[in-house]
Formats: structure tokens, sequence, C-alpha cells
């Protein structure tokens, strides 16, 4: 168990009450110049002085006994019939400082409890010097206003501004947590199931030609072999991720962290053509991948992936896809095609497309960099994918 922290004063409550003990020792002696028939200050006053300012010390860790010890001597003070002096400030500081930490019933019972003893002080106080009791009534209440009530509202309105922040603060974190845990969910996504779906297509291949053309069946053994280790590597990089707490995993998880980018596209689409889909991939030439920001590159290939994924399991026998990604100077425009050659109208009975994780998932992606992504049946056939993410880094593209 952490041994607990031992406190300490803080230097600015420190200053506070040095300053107000010279408030006290030097404006005691003119607390009775406006209002005569006050007895003259005398060590008693200075005494009561110092007890309602020393305690302020403690308002930090222990607001009520601070409280207690002002509440006090200022009664005290208040019937002995001394003039409203410094110690009124400190009263004014410690009520603000009880309603700003305390709350609940431990709030009540105090308040109520020294609210009653200083308003009698107040009453006595009064009753020494006014005769007429309409303007009795008048002091006193303004008086309990302005030295209790007032100071009251003041500490509940801060308590509640704190509150707001720490309640703002823990929605910001909560929100940050749950991005996270969907930013993992959609790579985990893209990896393992861009992987299965390669698999699955080379086993498929190397099963049907595994006795008449075994050397393809070889190569597809291989294609599943790098497909995997791929897969595993980013499913790896991702769960050190999660422990990135854990100092040695997080320097494990800097060094496995994915980086694919647009610099990476060749050998994705060399991995769809294994998987027995016929890729055309157009790079824009002025496109320098190294002028990209790192998130617009990264969403570029998983789009790209995702979308390529999707012409796997969902293209027809002889689908074939192109890829094309340029920049425009201030955006990166990724356009991903399933040129399914099948006309118009001979499948009537294909399915409406249905927005699944993956789709949601490059919508996300898209959106989280200011951009937007488009999704949609083609009139000739197939399917498209159009991004448009903002790269105001690639306006420098391709110059020298």
């Amino acid at each position: 168990m952490a041994a607990r922290k031992p406190w300490r004063i803080h230097w600015l409550d420190a200053a506070v009450v040095a300053l107000l003990l010279l408030f006290v020792f030097y404006g005691i002696g003119f607390d009775a110049l406006g209002e005569p028939g006050l007895p003259a200050a005398d060590v008693t006053e200075y005494v009561l002085g110092v007890v309602a300012t020393v305690p302020l010390l403690l308002w930090r860790r222990f607001p009520i006994t601070a409280f207690g010890f002002v509440a006090g001597a200022v009664a005290v003070s208040l019937a002995l019939g001394y003039a409203f002096g410094p110690v009124m400030f400190q009263l004014m500081l410690a009520t603000t400082m009880l309603t700003w930490k305390v709350q609940g019933s431990p709030l009540y019972r105090v308040g109520v409890g020294y609210g009653v003893v200083l308003i009698g002080a107040f009453a006595m106080r009064y009753a020494l010097l006014a005769n007429d009791p309409a303007a009795f009534l008048l002091r006193w209440v303004t008086s309990a206003f302005l030295w209790l009530v007032l100071p009251a509202v003041v500490g509940v309105g801060l308590r509640l501004q704190q509150e707001t922040r720490s309640r703002v603060r823990a929605e910001r974190a909560r929100r940050a947590a749950a991005e996270e845990q969907l930013r993992i969910a959609q790579e985990l996504h893209d990896i393992v199931g861009h992987g299965l779906a390669v698999i699955a297509m080379q086993a498929g291949a190397g099963r049907h030609v595994l006795e008449r053309d075994p050397r393809r069946a070889g190569k597809a053994l291989t294609a599943i072999e790098d497909t995997a280790r791929a897969a595993l590597d980013g499913l790896r990089a991702e769960v050190a991720n999660l422990q990135a707490g854990d100092p040695p995993v997080a320097a494990d998880s800097a060094r496995l962290t994915p980086s694919d980018g647009i610099s990476d596209l060749p050998r994705l689409v060399e991995r769809i053509r294994s998987g027995g889909v016929p890729v055309v991939l157009d790079l824009d030439p002025g496109l320098d991948a190294r002028s990209v920001p790192v998130d617009t590159d990264h969403a570029a290939y998983r789009i790209v992936q995702e979308a390529l994924t999707n012409v796997l399991r969902h293209g027809g026998p002889r689908a074939t896809a192109r890829v094309e990604v340029r920049s425009t100077g201030t955006d990166l425009v990724v356009d991903v095609t399933n040129t399914d050659p099948r006309p118009p109208g001979t499948a009537p009975d294909e399915p409406e497309v249905v927005a699944g994780l993956g789709i949601r998932g490059m919508h996300r992606r898209a959106q989280r960099l200011g951009g937007r992504l488009e999704t949609g049946r083609r009139p000739e056939g197939g399917f498209r994918v159009s991004a448009t993410l903002p790269s105001p880094a690639s306006v420098s593209a391709g110059r020298p």
C-alpha cells in the first residue's frame, strides 16, 4: 500500500493569512471610530482577530474545522460588542470556502448550527446600539445577508462550476476511450477480415488445382503463409497497443504499430491478385507519399484494403477491380471500382447493399479526417467506393 502523502500548507494560503493578520493588527484600532459607544480595542479583540485568521491555513484539508474557529471567534467578538472589523472578512472567506468544499448533511449541520449562533451574535451586537426596532431589524438582516448568505452563495457557485468542469473532463475521457475502442475494433476488423478473405480465396484455389497443378497449389500455400503472417503482425501490434501501460510492451508496441500507407498499395494489390481477382493500380505519378499526413496515408490504405476485401467476398466470378489514388493539391482522392462484367438487370435477385462494419468503418475513417466517402452500385454493374481525404501537405507533392 502506498504511503499517504504528507499534508502541507499551501504557500498561497500562508501568504493570504499573513496579509490578513497585518490587516487585523492595523485595522482593529480604527474599528470604533465611526460608531461611538463601542468599547476600545483591547488585547481580547486582538486575540479574537488572530483566532479568526490563523485557522484559514487549514481550509483545504479541514474546511469545517477552519470555519468553526473563525465563526466562533467572530460570534464572541460581536457578542462582546466589538465593532465590525477585519474579522468579518475572515468570516466571508471561511463561509465561501466551507460551501465550496463541503456539501450534503455535513454542510447543513455546520451551516445551521453556526448560522444560528452568528445571527444571534448579530442580534446581540445591534441590541446594544439600536433603539429603533425597524433600524435594528434592517441592520440585522443586512448583516446576515452580507456576511453569511452572499459568501455561501458564492461558495456553492464555485463548487458547481468545479463539478461541471469535472463532469466535462470525465465525459471527454469517456468519449476518447470509446473512440479508441472503436478505432481498435475497426483496425482488427480490417486486418483480420482482409487476411481471412485472401486466405479463403487462396485455399479454395489451391484445393481445386492441388492434383493437376501442384506448382500453382504451392504458390497458393505460400500466399496463405504470407497473408497469415501479415495479419498476425497487425494483430500483435493492436494487442500491444492495448497493453501500452506496461513500459516494455509499450516499447514493443511502438515497433509493431502498423504503418501501412500508399507506398504499400502495390504489395496489397499483388496479394489480391494472388487471390484470383485482377486488379489495376493507378497511382498519381506526382504523389509523394512522404508529403501526405500520416493519418491520411494510413486511412487511404485501409479504405483501399477494405474495398478490395469486399471485392473478394462479394464480387462475381469474373469481377475485376481498379484502384486509383490521386492528389488534387488539397485533397487525396481514392477510388476503388469493382468492374463486375455482369450487365445490369441480369441478377434481379441480387440483394441490396447493407452497410456493415466495413463500410461504416470506411465512412468513419474519412469523417475523422474531415473528409467524405461515397459508396454505391454502378449502373453498368459492380460497386464503387470513392473517398476524398483532406491532405494540405500534398500541395507540394511532386514539386522540386
